[in-house]
């Protein structure tokens, strides 16, 4: 059984394992527990997701403050209901990324970084059979290929937040490294 996960947070601020956070205007103002308890509460891979919302405030605020959370007079006044509005913000905006939609970006730019390279594999036969016009058109297409890889390889590094794990009997969870080349298209 595989299980998508999206965002997943780390033992770091969200946003140091996730840069593409850090741009959302919604998310600067948050500290590193408060844009945890977003993702606990709006995200929809979050493991309380699936919890009724007065339950997930409660799980998220206590797992994202852990032992502070009872301590801390703010935290004491989210436990109660009265969430910040810039908290509320930031859970709107974590509820709105969609984890398959960002999968099949992954894919779908793993699939282009893949062709790309196909492209610019020519064998020196080939080469030599084309004329100079043939050449010249080779030679452009590269260097814009060329100068397209760095942010393609940026976004291929940065997932998209997208993390598939594979689920064995054990329960331990086992990152999948799969790719979309390593998927069969069925027709």
């Amino acid at each position: 059984m595989s299980e998508l996960t999206l965002f997943e947070p780390k033992v770091s601020d969200m946003r140091m394992d996730y840069p593409e956070l850090a741009e959302y205007s919604e998310f600067k103002p948050l500290t590193a527990r408060e844009l945890k308890l977003c993702w606990y509460v709006g995200n929809r891979t979050s493991p309380i997701a699936k919890y009724k919302k007065a339950t997930r405030y409660t799980r998220g605020i206590e797992m994202s403050f852990g032992k502070v959370a009872k301590k801390r007079e703010d935290v004491k006044k989210m436990l109660e209901g009265d969430l910040p509005d810039h908290i509320l913000l930031g859970i709107q905006r974590m509820a709105t990324f969609n984890p398959s939609v960002r999968l099949r970006a992954k894919f779908s730019t793993e699939y282009i970084f893949d062709r790309l390279n196909e492209i610019i594999e020519v064998s020196q036969r080939d080469m030599e059979a084309m004329d100079f016009d043939e050449r010249k058109k080779y030679s452009e297409l590269i260097i814009k290929i060329s100068s397209e890889m760095p942010d393609m390889v940026k976004r291929m590094e940065g997932g998209y937040g997208v993390k598939v794990t594979a689920k064995g009997r054990t329960r331990r969870k086992t990152e999948v490294t799969a790719s979309i080349s390593d998927l069969k298209i069925i027709k």
